[in-house]
């Protein structure tokens, strides 16, 4: 209740993500967005910095067999 889907973009194949526009009870504003990690990761600020934690996480999850 506290949230507001105000936009929401479907998964798109082209771009590999979906998306939404969110506006809390008190009338702030931010997206947020799932999808292909290095979609994902190309969105961050600090991709350099976090890229190594991201492979490590992503390839974790995926010797445990999920996607």
């Amino acid at each position: 209740d506290a949230y507001t889907v105000t936009h929401y973009q479907p998964f798109d194949p082209v771009h590999k993500r979906t998306e939404a526009t969110v506006t809390d009870d008190r009338g702030a504003t931010f997206t947020v967005t799932k999808g292909a990690p290095q979609v994902i990761l190309s969105l961050a600020d600090n991709s350099a910095d976090i890229t190594s934690a991201v492979d490590t996480a992503v390839n974790d999850f995926a010797a445990r067999g999920f996607r």
